[in-house]
Order: structure tokens, then sequence, then C-alpha cells
């Protein structure tokens, strides 16, 4: 198959573009330039590659490569040890939703037979350090407002929580469609649960 020959939804294309443009700017802890950082972190550790030399702080790149190539092998421990270095919760928080996200669409773009996607130009900006009254420590290992879980793992972070249910509709299913089991997007209902939990088992995810 070559390049593009797979018609892709203009929803997707929609979804990653607008994931694009968040990633390319500031976000709450980061700026722009980091966020790319982290991506091209992210996209060096799964090709294989040695850490480049980057403006990130090295425990920062260290943690990028862990979640993006051996994320199951994250525990409470780690997750100290990265904020002993200091790296803060919220920070981290947002670097693993880029990182997450990053590889959710690299890892789509090359099932369809396309090239990864060539990152943007940053903008400029400062990161807004908004804060989200209620977040902590609930039952995971990083702040959540509520108990932590699949729905809400980046909700102290807003603009990656919203971020997170954007792809999340798009690329499988919203989460009040989730009340429909005859739900129809191309694949019945029973054959995108069937995909995703197939491809959780494969990645090691038993949420």
């Amino acid at each position: 198959m070559s390049d593009g020959d797979l018609p892709i939804p203009q929803l997707l294309e929609e979804t990653i573009s607008t994931e694009w443009g968040r990633l390319s700017s500031a976000g709450t802890w980061w700026r722009g330039e980091e966020r790319l950082a982290i991506a091209r972190a992210a996209r060096g550790a799964r090709a294989g590659e040695s850490a480049q030399n980057s403006i990130l702080s090295d425990v920062a790149v260290r943690a990028v490569r862990q979640i993006a190539t051996q994320a199951h092998e994250i525990d409470q421990a780690w997750v100290n040890s990265c904020q002993e270095g200091g790296l803060e919760p919220l920070p981290m928080l947002e670097l693993l939703a880029v990182t997450a996200k990053l590889s959710a669409i690299d890892t789509f773009s090359l099932g369809v037979g396309r090239q990864l996607r060539p990152l943007p130009q940053p903008r400029g900006g400062e990161p807004s350090q908004e804060t989200v009254a209620g977040a902590e420590i609930d039952h995971g290992w990083l702040p959540t407002r509520g108990p932590a879980g699949a729905p809400n793992c980046f909700s102290a972070v807003s603009m990656e929580h919203d971020a997170l249910h954007e792809l999340h509709s798009s690329f499988y299913i919203s989460l009040p469609e989730m009340r429909n089991l005859e739900l129809v997007k191309d694949l019945h209902r029973s054959q995108l649960e069937l995909l995703a939990a197939r491809t959780s088992f494969v990645n090691d995810c038993f949420y």
C-alpha cells in the first residue's frame, strides 16, 4: 500500500490537526518548544535512537523515553524517582499526556500505511500554569480530580483532559456512546470492543 492510499475520515483528520496545533503551542506547564522536544524524544525512543541533546532536563528526557517504550514497567517508585529528580507532578502529567497522545496518533498513521506526520514549528507564548481545584493523589500516582481512572487520568491539567476526550471520541467512542451497545461507527460496537480488547492485551493494558 502506498502512502495515503487508505482514506482517512474527515473527523480524524480534523482531530489530528487540532492536536498538532496544541502540540506546538504553550500548554499548562511547558512552552511550545518544550512540548515539541517531548514529542521528538518520544519518537526517538520508539525508533531505538539514543537520547539526543535536548532543551529538556535529563530527568524529563528519561521520563519521556520510559513512557514511550516501557510504560508497562512504570510503578510508584519510578514516579517518585522522577519527582526526586525535579520533575514535579503536574508538569509530569502534561509530559505524560503529550507522549501518550503522540503515540496514539503515530500508531494510527503507521497502521493505515502513512508516514509519520512531520512535527509542527513551535509557537510562542508562556504556559498558563492553571491549576484545577480539588486535584490530588486519589488511588493513583499523579493528581486527578476524583479517584484515578482512565476517563480522568489527565483531569488535573484541564487542557490535556479535554484533548484526551476529543481523541477518545474521534478514534474510539465518546463516554455517552459507551451506553449504546448497538452503536455503529463503520464497525459495530462488538467489533470495536474486540479490537480494543486485543490492542489492550498486546500493550499490557489491563484497564
